[in-house]
Parts: structure tokens; C-alpha cells; sequence
């Protein structure tokens, strides 16, 4: 009995000890994984459904692509 209380008080007094300050790391993130594509502007003037997708959809969806593959390349960098 003793011992098990001895132990215990053991265990508790070890959480007790002086805490370790945080490391402190400084990252260096590179420029290109600062910013992402500009999304395009909408056109106003004289657009087709095709001149729209072209000028329009498909770059907004291709900035979208670069700023999820900006972000996940800053993740993998910052583990």
C-alpha cells in the first residue's frame, strides 16, 4: 500500500519539475508560396457562352487549381 501511494506521489511531483520553453524556429517561405494567380476579371462586353468559358471560367478555375497547389506545397514546407 505504501509503495502504490509512493508511487503515485512520485508520478504527480515529476509534473511538477520545471517546464521547458518552446523551441522557437523561424521558417523561410519562399516568394512563389507568398501569393496565387490572380482571378481573372469578368468580361462585360460582347460574350458568348464559348468567349465566356475562355475568357472567364476556365482561367478562374485554373487560378483556383494554383492557389490549392500554392497552399498545399506551403503546408508540406511549414511540417
Amino acid at each position: 500500500m505504501r509503495f502504490g501511494i509512493s508511487l503515485a506521489l512520485a508520478v504527480f511531483l515529476a509534473g511538477c519539475g520545471p517546464q521547458l520553453a518552446p523551441e522557437l524556429v523561424t521558417v523561410e517561405i519562399e516568394e512563389r508560396l507568398k501569393s496565387c494567380a490572380p482571378e481573372p476579371s469578368l468580361p462585360t462586353e460582347g460574350v458568348t457562352h464559348r468567349g465566356l468559358m475562355d475568357a472567364y471560367w476556365l482561367p478562374l478555375r485554373e487560378a483556383g487549381r494554383d492557389c490549392r497547389t500554392t497552399l498545399d506545397e506551403l503546408v508540406r514546407a511549414l511540417e
